[in-house]
């Protein structure tokens, strides 16, 4: 049993450090580790002594929800609409995946026999995102793919390669101050390297993705982290240090400060009753106001993924979007809530508002616990999620196979985590 138990724990510990390097890595990860879980679950049925303990951070039940209400939301969509697309169940369907996961972790599964080890959030954090960096780079190198100006990896686009590298390199840095102390110099110089390569792989897709949650993870890190160890005076050194490192390495990119600007400008100059041209920020607000139209044509439906086209050259669209603009809708909307939205209606929205809710209230919980182990954990899902909420406005999250598995897996090691490693 203790080899049974090292194995999937150490398959746990080791899944996010191929995540951007090879395809299908993380979605084997999850079917195998969900199996394995089902298994554990059934040989360890729910008694009442091996039930959860209560938890000050609400029922388990919100977290199954969280991580079921993407699939039923297109059950329901697709029912009402009396239509059957079976590849809109790949990516939510990974997601439910792990909940076998999250319940089997929250009854014991896996969980270290050493009170001394860490936890596998602070291993992620501490250890295999940076190794994960580093193992990503020559992919990167020599086997991205070009998107116009902007590059990923082979099967990881700009905008997702852009935005969970940056992720990971943030979560390092936090991980790394945290525990400064307790790791020796070989163990920082790893992880100063892997926030090094990790931010310079993020500046060098071109993409903004992502980026809008440093400021976030900035006053995060400084009032949650820095300042009960440091002082408010000394935390604010290292905030300031960032900011200007930041500013240096974008200037090194100024691309990147191009793009940044041209969405403002393009914020600021876009008409909402006369025709307006078609530039990316433009267009995403546009899409915004499409999504608006069509969301009220079918609230309880939705439109899967290209239905809502039939209303595409509606006169209340016509007056502020290009045909372009209402077409090239179809390649997605640009954002994650508004994309389920029209895809499955109110179920759509009710998922999409779980998914991110049910996180942050847990982690807002946690970071009210005057246990330290637990205010890490409660930041480390704090910061997760908001990065995708931010990446989100951009982009979809959830609408790739891979993300969905490493999401669902990632939430369900930290929210298990969170709960189990809580010392009142």
């Amino acid at each position: 049993m203790t080899n049974y138990i090292f194995n999937w724990r150490f398959v746990l510990l080791i899944s996010p450090v191929f995540f951007l390097a090879v395809k299908s890595w993380t979605n084997a990860v999850v079917m195998i580790t969900s199996v394995m879980a089902m298994v554990y679950l059934a040989r360890h049925p729910a008694l009442p002594n091996t039930q959860p303990a209560p938890s000050v951070f609400g029922s388990d039940r919100w977290v199954i929800a969280a991580l079921a209400m993407p699939l039923f939301a297109v059950c329901m969509g697709q029912l009402l609409r009396w239509e059957f697309y079976p590849p809109n169940f790949d990516a939510p369907l990974r997601l439910a995946l792990c909940i076998p996961i999250f319940m089997a972790l929250r009854r014991g599964w896996l969980a270290s026999k050493n009170p001394a080890e860490p936890s596998l959030t602070v291993q992620w954090t501490l250890t295999m995102l940076p190794i994960a960096m580093l193992v990503t780079l020559p992919f990167f190198h020599f086997t991205s793919s070009a998107f116009g100006n902007q590059k990923g990896t082979y099967f990881v686009d700009p905008l997702t390669f852009a935005s969970y590298t940056l992720l990971f390199s943030l979560l390092s840095l936090a991980a790394l101050t945290h525990f400064w102390n307790d790791i020796n110099k070989p163990h920082r110089l790893l992880s100063i390297l892997g926030i090094v390569v990790g931010m310079y792989m993020s500046v060098t897709t071109n993409s903004r993705s992502g980026w809008i949650n440093l400021p976030f993870f900035l006053l995060l890190w400084t009032f949650i982290l820095l300042k009960p160890k440091w002082g408010l005076a000394k935390s604010l050194i290292p905030l300031l240090g960032i900011v200007v490192l930041t500013g240096v390495v974008l200037s090194f990119k100024p691309a990147l400060i191009d793009k940044f600007a041209l969405a403002v400008h393009e914020i600021q100059s876009y008409q909402w009753n006369e025709m307006n041209p078609d530039n990316s920020v433009g267009m995403r607000i546009s899409f915004y106001r499409f999504a608006y139209f069509y969301f009220l044509q079918s609230p309880f439906a939705g439109w899967g993924d290209l239905g809502w086209m039939k209303l595409m050259n509606s006169p209340e669209l016509m007056v502020y979007a290009s045909e372009f603009a209402r077409d090239f809708a179809k390649n997605g909307f640009h954002n994650e809530i508004v994309t389920s939205t029209i895809r499955s209606g109110i179920w759509g929205l009710v998922a999409s508002v779980l998914f991110f809710a049910v996180p942050v209230y847990r982690a807002l919980r946690g970071l009210n616990i005057q246990d330290h182990t637990t205010k890490y954990h409660s930041f480390v899902i704090l910061v997760f999620i908001i990065h995708l909420f931010a990446t989100g406005m951009t982009t979809e999250v959830t609408n790739l196979v891979f993300l969905c598995s490493f999401i669902g897996i990632s939430l369900s090691v930290l929210l298990s985590e969170q709960v189990r490693h809580m010392r009142l």
